[in-house]
């Protein structure tokens, strides 16, 4: 099917041009990775997760990334290497693992 609109805007294009997008709930996460606690209601990039959406669907096995951050914060830069004494960081303040989003 080929879209209306030239960039795919028509109001018809949605359903004939664009795949709704998988469900971090459809990765595996491998081994070392655990599905994020919040994960189930996260989108991956493509209409099928890959590896790409490894970091948005799993958490590495305890380090921040495990972590979830408060509004306005994500995950530093290095969160997959900084360690936690738990698999999902629960004791960790969340400042160890956050940074406010947009400063590098």
């Amino acid at each position: 099917t080929f879209c209306q609109g030239l960039e795919g805007k028509a109001p018809d294009d949605v359903d004939a041009c664009c795949d709704e997008l998988a469900m971090c709930s459809s990765y595996v996460c491998p081994e070392g990775f655990f599905s994020k606690p919040n994960g189930t209601g996260r989108h991956c990039r493509w209409s099928v997760c890959t590896d790409y959406d490894l970091h948005d669907c799993c958490a590495s096995e305890g380090t921040c990334s495990a972590k979830d951050c408060p509004a306005g914060f994500s995950h530093r830069h290095d969160a997959h290497k900084i360690k936690c004494n738990t698999s999902d960081c629960e004791y960790m303040p969340w400042e160890t693992c956050c940074a406010r989003e947009g400063i590098c």
